[in-house]
């Protein structure tokens, strides 16, 4: 999958990205410049589409899984 993060984007504000909530849902937001914004992105969880995030987010729930 490719991160916005990985390739040093980010969207001026306006801008569309998807992240995963604490409950593992998928949500799609604007760049507002906020600080949830910038949080998101510094941890990586800023992503171009829905199937970059859903893939993560299934990653995630895996290995939480197997503790």
């Amino acid at each position: 999958y490719q991160l916005f993060i990985e390739k040093g984007i980010k969207l001026e504000k306006g801008g569309k990205y998807y992240f995963i909530t604490n409950f593992g849902d998928i949500q799609r937001t604007a760049e507002n410049g906020t600080d949830y914004d910038d949080d998101r992105y510094n941890v990586g969880n800023y992503f171009k589409t829905e199937d970059e995030a859903r893939e993560v987010a299934a990653e995630i729930k895996k290995l939480l899984l197997s503790k």
